[in-house]
């Protein structure tokens, strides 16, 4: 916060005057530029508005979770009432639920340790060792970031199609860590 002095304009001084007896300073009464104070009430109006960006949506959707698809189509905006609690006795105790789950799991875990475990070897090299296209090497990585991952569906597809691994979990963690390398690292 910065001190105005009486026309507004910014003053860096201390915060205080020296005190009688010289040890520290005294406390005086500070003004706030009317600059600042508008751009405090624009931030904080601008990350309102994010902020209900972000949670409104996530509102409408624990309130249509606790309605019927009936409901959910007519009002979708309004408090269910009343909430139909069993929409989640439902889905967990579903037996396919927790099969999802623990795949989920499966490849979010192995998935991610993969990622660290070779962005953290690539980081090694690219930091501590200098060796000849250290930055065309490092360059191709980071060009990783523009390649829409659309483009790569059907040969990934292919690849993975030849390696005889379709509808496995391994086919999705190798395809999760490969797409995911050159964001991370």
């Amino acid at each position: 916060m910065h001190i105005c002095d009486s026309h507004g304009k910014k003053n860096i001084r201390a915060l205080g005057e020296r005190t009688n007896h010289g040890y520290g300073y005294r406390p005086t009464a500070a003004k706030i530029c009317p600059q600042e104070i508008l751009a405090k009430v624009l931030q904080y109006l601008v990350l309102s508005f994010i902020t209900l960006i972000i949670v409104v949506p996530l509102v409408i959707l624990v309130f249509s979770s606790l309605k019927t698809t009936g409901e959910m189509f007519l009002s979708p905006y309004t408090i269910p009432n009343p909430p139909r609690w069993e929409n989640y006795t439902g889905i967990l105790f579903a037996p396919s639920y927790w099969v999802f789950m623990k795949n989920s799991l499966i490849v979010m875990v192995a998935s991610t340790a993969g990622v660290l475990i070779v962005c953290s070897l690539a980081s090694f090299v690219f930091a501590r060792m200098k060796f000849r296209g250290k930055d065309l090497a490092f360059n191709f990585l980071t060009l990783g970031l523009m390649f829409p991952i659309t483009v790569a569906i059907m040969p990934v597809y292919l690849v993975i199609r030849q390696l005889g691994i379709t509808d496995t979990l391994t086919a999705v963690i190798l395809v999760q860590t490969a797409l995911e390398y050159p964001g991370t690292c």
